[in-house]
């Protein structure tokens, strides 16, 4: 009795483990928003994407699996998107910046030239292990939108979020957290 008390513990070690292998895709789901509960493709984070007017031009919608934070940008009915640029990292000084704005041409991930009405277009991120120091990732995204007629002397809109505080522009980032 005495040894099964002491290989007890690494039982129920064992059983923990094997009940969250992301080998078995049945048991995965169960597992894989322990440290974000409702974070999933139908529970995503979103975040409206705005004009410098605060006028709501489309959403972003964010949320990850186990090795990738997906990004899925919708436009509203009367708008389509023409370049994106997309950056996300696990450090806020890593966020490309020139002149105190951000630098949409060093961003990690740019897309010009959409076809016209182009409504939806998403990225997949991967997320890669960093130390407890990174619980979350910085994100910040703009738009060039097309809508002339509502918006005829502004064609871009940011993520909605906090604004960098040494830039004239209105742009914007928000934070994702991805552990626990």
């Amino acid at each position: 009795m005495k040894k099964f008390l002491l290989y007890l513990p690494i039982l129920v070690a064992i059983f923990l483990i094997a009940g969250c292998n992301y080998q078995n895709p049945v048991v995965m789901s169960d597992c894989e928003y322990l440290d974000n509960p409702g974070l999933g493709p139908n529970d995503p984070y979103i975040v409206n994407m705005i004009t410098s007017g605060n006028t709501a031009i489309g959403i972003l919608k964010v949320w990850k699996d186990r090795d990738f934070m997906h990004c899925e940008f919708t436009a509203k009915s009367n708008y389509s998107f023409g370049n994106i640029h997309l950056h996300i990292t696990p450090d806020k000084s890593k966020i490309p910046m020139s002149g105190g704005c951000p630098d949409l041409d060093k961003f990690r991930y740019t897309i010009h030239n959409l076809p016209a009405n182009t409504k939806s277009y998403a990225f997949s991120y991967p997320i890669i292990k960093y130390p407890v120091a990174y619980n979350y990732y910085y994100i910040t995204a703009e738009i060039d939108f097309e809508n002339s007629v509502d918006h005829p002397d502004c064609n871009y809109a940011w993520a909605a979020g906090l604004s960098f505080t040494t830039c004239s522009d209105f742009a914007k980032y928000f934070t994702f957290k991805i552990n626990g």
